[in-house]
C-alpha cells in the first residue's frame, strides 16, 4: 500500500454524502502530510511549528517532564497556501454496510453512489476517486472519476 498524504475537503463533494474527513492521495510527496482544499477552493497545507509563546514547566521531572515537552501546546498549526499547478487525485472507499446503515434513517435521501452500490449486489466495497486540478494553488476543476459516472447515472 505504501505511504500517502491526506486531503481534507472543506466543502460537500459532488455525488456523495459521507462523513469522511480524510481522503488519501499519492499525487504529492507521500510523506503523510495533510493538505486542505478550502471552501474558497484554495489548496493549503497544515504544518506544525514551534509555539514561540511556549514555556516549559520546570517544576516537572521524569515522565511528567517528557509529557510536558511532547505536549501539543508547544506547537501551533500554520496553514500555508501551496502554489501548486497540476492534477491531484484523491480517494477513499465505502462499505455497502455503511450505506445501508445511512439509508435506514427515514430522513436520509440516497445519492447516486449509494444507489449504485445498493443495486449492485457484487459490490460490497466501492472506491471513490476525485480529480482536482489546481492553478497556482486555486481549484479550477473537480471531477468524480471513480466509480465511473456513466455506470451510475
Amino acid at each position: 500500500m505504501g505511504m500517502f498524504d491526506n486531503i481534507v475537503v472543506d466543502f460537500k463533494l459532488p455525488y456523495i454524502t459521507t462523513d469522511k474527513e480524510f481522503w488519501q492521495t499519492k499525487s504529492l510527496d507521500c510523506t503523510l502530510d495533510t493538505y486542505k482544499i478550502t471552501r474558497k477552493g484554495l489548496f493549503k497545507t497544515t504544518k506544525m511549528e514551534p509555539n514561540p509563546d511556549y514555556v516549559p514547566d520546570e517544576t516537572k521531572t521524569g515522565m511528567d517532564a517528557l509529557l510536558d515537552l511532547s505536549n501539543a501546546s508547544r506547537l501551533v498549526k500554520i496553514n500555508e497556501l501551496v502554489n501548486y499547478t497540476g492534477e491531484i487525485r484523491f480517494y477513499d472507499g465505502l462499505f455497502k454496510d455503511e450505506i445501508l446503515e445511512k439509508i435506514s434513517n427515514p430522513d436520509y435521501v440516497p445519492n447516486k453512489i449509494d444507489e449504485y452500490v445498493i443495486n449492485n449486489p457484487s459490490n460490497n466495497y466501492i472506491v471513490i476517486e476525485y480529480s482536482a486540478y489546481f492553478e497556482s494553488g486555486k481549484l479550477i476543476t473537480l471531477n468524480l472519476i471513480a466509480p465511473h459516472l456513466e455506470k451510475i447515472i
